[in-house]
């Protein structure tokens, strides 16, 4: 039989739309749809469409609601799960129900962030809760709703993971070490936001791929724009631009102009990256010349020596076959610029996500 209880809530819901209701009356009715959920009698996902429709609604209280909201997870956080003998639905949670409520309507942030303010190192119930309830539903809500979730905010959560699953800095925590479950959930949620990382970055590299075989300028800019530490310099986009319309101008293809305009991107993005990790700790003292800031780079844990390694050789490839206009074809062009053009990507993904792991680390 199909169900058909959750028209109730809607109702209410669309009730408010055709009134002015004041914030004591929003709490009544956002109480109202989660303990009708706790007695079994609404599906999960209905209370979260309910509940995020009401917030639509509610746009003046809208705050007052989300910290009512908060109010009542947190009161359950710390309580065992609520067990049903008979119901139409597996036992309920007001966790996951008001954590997916927050993802839904781009509020997860500040909400998840705080949950780790509880974070249960040893107390039975946070335990079971977190390891059962919360970490999952940070991982689903990483997953499902990647687009209500900044880049920054990401970084932030998985700063979070790694204070606990790395040894010694959980043990600045005074953990010696963390139940294998809730353990095992830290891990998952940390995977999870790196394979969205992952798949973020391999879609610009793709797009980038795409540009070379149209005239638009190519656009190597992450989707934060944050100076240089979100966004590869525009004099370093203009050079690749540049060297796209050699590899495509009719007549005679110029091997050095490509060549210099490829060089100069890796000189500049270098000279960008050492400026920006270059301290009165970490001070680099070497010539002005793209292999000492190589060097620095790998020096500093930027990059690997494997990367030193072969970065060092597609820089010695793009010079020598800039000299040489015998051993220059037009496509070996178009595979350095677009190894050029994702190393590049790969820099300043790599400072951005640096940087702000140290700032979401001194908070």
């Amino acid at each position: 039989m199909q169900d058909y209880s959750h028209y109730a809530d809607e109702s209410f819901v669309a009730a408010a739309r055709e009134r002015y209701m004041d914030a004591a009356e929003l709490q009544k009715m956002a109480d109202r749809i989660l303990d009708r959920y706790l007695q079994g009698r609404r599906q999960g996902s209905y209370t979260v469409d309910n509940l995020v429709a009401l917030l639509t609604t509610a746009q003046e209280h809208r705050a007052h609601l989300l910290h009512c909201l908060r109010d009542r997870l947190l009161d359950a956080l710390v309580r065992p799960p609520v067990e049903l003998a008979s119901r139409m639905v597996r036992d309920p949670s007001v966790i996951e129900v008001v954590m997916d409520t927050f993802a839904q309507v781009g509020e997860a942030q500040s909400l998840f962030l705080q949950l780790f303010e509880y974070f249960p190192p040893e107390e039975p119930i946070l335990l079971r809760n977190w390891t059962r309830q919360v970490l999952p539903t940070m991982t689903s809500a990483v997953l499902l709703h990647r687009d209500q979730l900044p880049s920054s905010f990401l970084a932030s959560l998985k700063a979070q993971c790694e204070l606990y699953i790395q040894d010694p800095r959980r043990q600045l925590f005074g953990i010696d070490q963390l139940h294998e479950g809730l353990l095992l959930a830290v891990t998952q949620l940390k995977d999870a936001i790196e394979d969205v990382e992952f798949s973020e970055f391999e879609a610009k590299l793709k797009a980038a791929a795409k540009t070379l075989g149209s005239s638009p300028p190519i656009d190597v800019a992450p989707q934060d724009q944050e100076g240089i530490t979100g966004r590869v310099p525009r004099q370093i986009a203009e050079a690749l631009s540049k060297a796209d319309d050699c590899l495509r101008s009719k007549g005679q293809f110029d091997p050095k102009i490509a060549g210099d305009l490829l060089r100069t991107s890796m000189d500049v993005a270098h000279r960008a990256i050492v400026d920006e990790l270059c301290s009165s700790e970490a001070p680099f003292s070497g010539q002005d010349k793209d292999g000492a800031r190589r060097e620095y780079l790998r020096e500093q844990g930027f990059i690997s020596p494997a990367e030193e390694k072969f970065f060092s050789s597609v820089y010695t490839l793009i010079s020598n076959e800039g000299t040489h206009r015998l051993d220059a074809p037009r496509e070996t062009f178009l595979l350095m610029h677009q190894t050029v053009a994702g190393y590049i990507e790969l820099l300043f993904q790599r400072l951005t996500s640096r940087n702000k792991r140290e700032a979401a680390a001194e908070l």
